[in-house]
């Protein structure tokens, strides 16, 4: 039995469940009220920028801002395992 992916908002420190109607880890956070700063929403300005502070995130496009090791870009981004963001 596959263990369900979490997102842990590490600010809030709220966790919730992953589902497959969830499109990208930016409007994941919206839905549950929580603020991350956005832009372009395709991962080409780099303002939704953000900590993983762990697990693992696959991207759903390729990005024109290559984030730095142990960051994020939520808008073009799902996690691929459990993860906690700095947000």
């Amino acid at each position: 039995m596959d263990m369900p992916i979490t997102v842990k908002f590490s600010f809030s420190d709220e966790i919730h469940a992953w589902t497959e109607d969830d499109t990208n880890l930016l409007q994941f956070a919206e839905k549950h009220g929580i603020e991350i700063s956005s832009g372009c929403l395709y991962g080409d300005c780099g303002t939704c920028l953000t900590d993983l502070v762990s697990g693992e995130v696959e991207y759903l496009h390729e990005t024109g801002v290559k984030p730095d090791p142990n960051t994020c870009l939520p808008c073009s981004c799902k996690p691929r395992t459990s993860v906690v963001l700095g947000a």
